[in-house]
């Protein structure tokens, strides 16, 4: 029996999303935006209310048992209704229809399970798009009896049954070959043997664990290889190598492919930042304005079939599938994530403030075991990605370019900034701060808001004005790392003495709790360096 567990979400994604590839219709643009959303929506509902409803289900086909796992936002059992709630900063009415749809088969599927177990004859589903700046609710209600929920579920378990088995047929390929799988190189060196016992014990216990050794030992083979043998005896069910360097991506895709030499079959995928993959450099990521974003969601499961096939998915190989099935590689890359037993990845996304990892840990409920290269590195990193900048110069250039109504929200940003210049301050030309002020955070608030209502209507408007742009992230970036902000943040105010010469600074002086933050999902961390 091959047991799989997954999340609601990744199985609506994969049998209900359609269309294209649209970016303009996210949610909030901060993770602690969106809680917070979640909350003030929570606080407007009746007593009878349960939010973050848990729900459950073992399906059984053949050799296959499905663990299905999710929460739904709400489940109301005296109105029997479900709820599934997206936020936005645009206006609901310009959100595609097939996102709505995809959203609505989620709350669809959380229904479905539980009415099963609450043996409800009937539920509402509702989907609500709750704008975070203007607090309106626009929310789509369908009504479905026990008999249409089971179909629908059913329907989705046989559309996914296919992928189940291409799944387990890989699964039980990759058992054979790990089981057999030699040490690496025909023999360990001298140093591996205790390396990869250490990391063995450690993956086993569900640990932290720090290595130290020389550069030339084969320290990347040797954490590997007890890593790749705790998958066959079921010790954890994935596997992160986390890289700051081109050159441990490179060393670990060698490892991988020495081992294949020795007979072993595993999925592994090289993840490659989007900007450097991108087929479209310059242009929109939605269908209107790139060709491998039109219709993606048509076509992307063929190609995700192909890619489980393949030995190895390193760079060229998702270029090489997204060209053949004209399909944007970075979303293929990102799309094929909750199928991967191995995955090479830059520590970004494991570890930044955008990560991608932790979401999918806590969704999926299975142990993944993180393999840290160049862990020395690591702090350093850790302390440019939870820092952010902006400087009055850059604010004062791109305000020139601007339409009026984004060009209004900056005005209101500089006048703040402004003031903040005619503060008394320690020092001539440097202050620091152990507060970040609310007013700011309101104006930058304000801003981003704007800006991406505006990108809302006009999906190239970043593409052609890329200072606005710059601008722009720079000022999620400072609202993210204000989002967590501690005892171990400081707000650092420069200026070169001239008008526009004013920079504001969030620094980390010690990353620590947020690197336990976005490790605190893993079931077990190795961090090894010279």
């Amino acid at each position: 029996m091959h047991e799989f567990n997954v999340a609601v979400r990744d199985l609506a994604d994969f049998c209900h999303r359609s269309g294209d590839i649209d970016h303009r219709y996210g949610p909030s643009p901060t993770g602690a935006q969106g809680v917070e959303g979640h909350q003030r929506l929570y606080r407007r509902r009746p007593d009878s209310y349960q939010a973050e409803y848990a729900v459950e289900c073992v399906h059984c086909a053949g050799p296959v048992q499905l663990t299905l796992r999710g929460r739904a936002d709400g489940f109301d059992p005296e109105q029997g209704l479900v709820e599934e709630i997206k936020t936005c900063r645009v206006p609901a009415a310009s959100i595609p229809a097939a996102v709505s749809r995809l959203h609505l088969a989620q709350g669809r599927l959380y229904a479905a399970l539980i009415a099963r177990a609450e043996r409800r004859d009937a539920l509402t589903v509702r989907l609500t798009w709750f704008n975070i700046d203007s607090g309106e609710e626009h929310a789509l209600e369908q009504h479905y009896s026990r008999a249409e929920l089971d179909d629908f579920l059913n329907a989705t378990l046989a559309r996914f049954a296919d992928w189940l088995r291409l799944l387990a047929a890989r699964r039980e390929q990759r058992q054979r070959s790990l089981a057999d799988l030699d040490v690496p190189y025909g023999a360990f060196r001298a140093g591996q043997r205790d390396m990869a016992e250490l990391v063995y014990k450690c993956i086993d216990q569900g640990g932290q664990l720090m290595l130290e050794a020389p550069t030339g030992i084969g320290k990347t083979a040797a954490v590997l290889y007890p890593a790749l043998k705790a998958l066959a005896t079921g010790k954890h069910e994935r596997i992160l190598f986390l890289t700051a360097k081109t050159v441990g991506r490179r060393a670990a895709e060698d490892a991988l492919q020495a081992f294949r030499k020795n007979g072993m079959s595993l999925p592994a995928l090289s993840l490659t930042a989007a900007e450097r993959i991108c087929f479209s450099p310059g242009k929109a990521c939605n269908g209107d304005d790139c060709p491998f974003a039109r219709g993606y969601y048509d076509r992307h499961i063929v190609a995700m079939r192909q890619a489980l096939q393949a030995p190895a998915l390193q760079r060229e190989d998702i270029e090489v599938l997204a060209r053949e099935h004209q399909v944007c590689p970075y979303q293929l890359s990102i799309d094929l994530l909750p199928w991967m037993d191995l995955v090479i990845a830059d520590l970004h996304y494991l570890y930044s403030l955008t990560a991608t990892f932790p979401a999918m840990m806590e969704r999926d409920g299975q142990r993944w075991t993180a393999l840290v290269d160049e862990a020395h590195n690591l702090p350093g990193r850790a302390r440019s990605m939870y820092a952010a900048r902006l400087a009055k110069r850059d604010l004062m250039a791109v305000k020139r370019t601007l339409p009026r109504r984004l060009k209004s929200s900056l005005e209101r940003l500089n006048r703040y900034l402004l003031k903040l210049q005619k503060e008394s301050w320690r020092e001539v030309g440097f202050d620091t701060r152990e507060g970040c002020p609310d007013e700011l955070l309101s104006l930058l608030q304000a801003f981003t808001a704007a800006v991406g209502e505006q990108h809302a209507t006009d999906p190239v408007l970043l593409a052609r004005l890329p200072g606005l742009g710059e601008f722009y992230f720079r000022a999620l970036q400072f609202l993210r790392v204000a989002d967590r902000w501690g005892d171990e943040f400081r707000l650092e105010l420069s200026s070169d003495g001239t008008p526009q010469g004013l920079e504001l600074t969030l620094n980390c002086l010690d990353p620590g709790r947020l690197l336990g933050e976005r490790q605190a999902g893993l079931h077990s961390v190795t961090a090894f360096s010279a």
